[in-house]
């Protein structure tokens, strides 16, 4: 077989000829970028049911320092909680007891018969589905997998790029989780009905998106990757910074 002879640029044949790096540690720097290489900031996380924020600045940008090693995946992000209720308790409406009966008071459902403007009127109170615990869902834009492995002059940097954001509210079916309504009559005695609770369930939903990305970068030069966000247009900077012995 004969051998495939090709010209290659100069420069990049030293740097694929380089011997590796020494480097111990590296410092990975990365932005988020908009279309025009402007640095993202954000208004997140403006959403109900976020409790804690653990960056400072809305700036999407970071450091990162980790061992110069395949085997050694980081994690860095920006993430907030978001806490949502998972388990519930159903709707009461209190029985009203013999004695009541028995002494001629008004039953439950002549008193939601009642409209709420007839002076005098009895009311029983409604209890609605009422959260009894929650759970938690990490929302925001992390980096997994994070790899950084010296080959020949260039540090290979590796890792997957997650952005995790509420995506609005689904309501709960079933009668548990419908209005609460009651009959009840009208001014002029007509029969109607009337709302005593919305009783309403809503469970968050979120996207997830991802962007896999790989970079051989020479020290301390920065490149970027289109990104798959609910923002088009955004863009990872990567920069790698090594620390010799």
């Amino acid at each position: 077989m004969g051998v495939l002879d090709f010209a290659m640029d100069g420069d990049l044949r030293g740097y694929l000829g380089a011997s590796p790096t020494e480097a111990k540690q590296t410092t990975l720097k990365f932005r988020i970028l908009d279309g025009q290489g402007r640095p993202v900031r954000v208004d997140y996380p403006d959403w109900p049911g976020v409790t804690h924020v653990h960056f400072k600045d809305r700036q999407l940008g970071w450091n990162w320092t980790m061992p110069t090693k395949a085997t050694s995946p980081g994690m860095p992000g920006l993430i907030a909680e978001f806490l949502y209720p998972r388990t519930f308790d159903l709707p009461t409406l209190p029985a009203v007891s013999q004695a009541a009966t028995r002494s001629n008071q008004p039953t439950v459902q002549s008193a939601l018969e009642s409209t709420t403007n007839t002076p005098g009127a009895i009311s029983y109170p409604v209890t609605p589905t009422t959260p009894t615990a929650f759970a938690q869902k990490d929302t925001g834009w992390t980096i997994e997998s994070l790899t950084v492995e010296p080959k020949a002059a260039f540090l290979v940097v590796q890792g997957r790029f997650v952005e995790i954001l509420f995506d609005g509210f689904v309501d709960g079916a079933g009668e548990a989780f419908s209005p609460i309504m009651a009959p009840a009559k009208a001014a002029l005695g007509r029969p109607t009905t009337v709302m005593l609770t919305e009783n309403k369930v809503k469970q968050p939903t979120f996207t997830t998106r991802e962007t896999p990305f790989v970079v051989s970068a020479l020290p301390g030069k920065a490149y970027r990757v289109r990104l798959n966000t609910k923002q088009p247009g955004w863009f990872l900077e990567v920069k790698a910074e090594p620390h010799q012995p």
